[in-house]
């Protein structure tokens, strides 16, 4: 139900994908049902967002309000893309986003993404923000079909120019893939792994799907780390260390070892001996 009270229905699809690194991908459609409605979507990409107190935790420092310091920002067409660095470490990091947008098709409209559009777009940057505003008016059985594409990249020795090309190249990867070509290698990636990881268990469904989902997020945890699956978190004291350390060995790298051995090479490096910033 819209904001005026007209049926819509609202269809919506997430990846992060598997097969292409630091990429995840949106599917998003709006239908309208019985009545003319408007239809206005924004897409964000968002550093330093505010976030409410936490009731006064004294762990909370002041300088976590804001830990990135921009450095570029952009948003044209339907495209937008941030670079900043963490204040502390200097670590560089950024985020880039494409659209591919589908809506009514009038006559008199250029084509837009491929396609004829009514779809108005408003984009607008700021040093913490890149925001791209779609805006179009359905009539019953007309959708609004928007894909989004987000690549992320890090670094903390490539230099600006360099960080900003390397999420460049990542979206640019992803937009020649599509939706479909993302949702195809990622059908493909999870199905090899549940043919040779899945455990089947009688009796209650609900216990199959917790053993599926457990094993689902050990994969998607440690498939892709490359050197970066460090299981230490929190204050790094000897005797926590080493007890996250040997959970992980426990918990983690015995299913990775059988499953994805890629993935349990990469996490043990990283438990053990660190990499360097790339």
């Amino acid at each position: 139900m819209s904001q005026g009270g007209h049926g819509v229905r609202v269809h919506s699809q997430r990846l992060v994908s598997l097969v292409q690194r630091a990429v995840a991908a949106i599917h998003y459609e709006v239908e309208a049902l019985d009545h003319e409605v408007r239809i206005v979507r924004q897409s964000e990409l968002v550093a330093n967002e505010a976030l409410p107190p936490n009731g006064g935790d004294p762990r909370e420092a002041a300088w976590l309000l804001a830990p990135l310091v921009a450095e570029q920002h952009a948003c044209e067409g339907t495209d937008g893309s941030l670079l900043h660095h963490t204040a502390l470490s200097g670590l560089r990091v950024g985020a880039g986003k494409a659209h591919d947008i589908h809506g009514p098709a009038p006559e008199d409209q250029e084509p837009m993404n491929g396609g004829p559009s009514s779809v108005q777009v408003l984009a607008e940057s700021t040093p913490d923000q890149a925001r791209v505003t779609f805006t179009a008016t359905l009539q019953p059985g007309q959708r609004l079909r928007l894909i989004k594409l987000v690549a992320y990249g890090w670094s903390a020795v490539r230099s600006q120019p360099a960080a900003a090309d390397q999420v460049a190249a990542a979206l640019t990867a992803a937009r020649q893939s599509g939706w479909d070509g993302l949702v195809v290698g990622q059908r493909a990636y999870l199905d090899e792994l549940w043919a040779r990881a899945d455990v089947e268990l009688d009796g209650d469904v609900r216990v199959q799907q917790a053993v599926r989902f457990a094993l689902f997020h050990l994969l998607q945890a440690g498939a892709r780390a490359e050197g970066r699956g460090d299981p230490r978190q929190g204050p790094d004291r000897p005797r926590l260390r080493r007890a996250r350390i040997l959970g992980h060995r426990a918990f983690v790298l015995q299913m990775l070892t059988y499953t994805t051995p890629q993935a349990a090479r990469c996490a043990a490096v990283a438990a053990f001996d660190p990499a360097p910033g790339m």
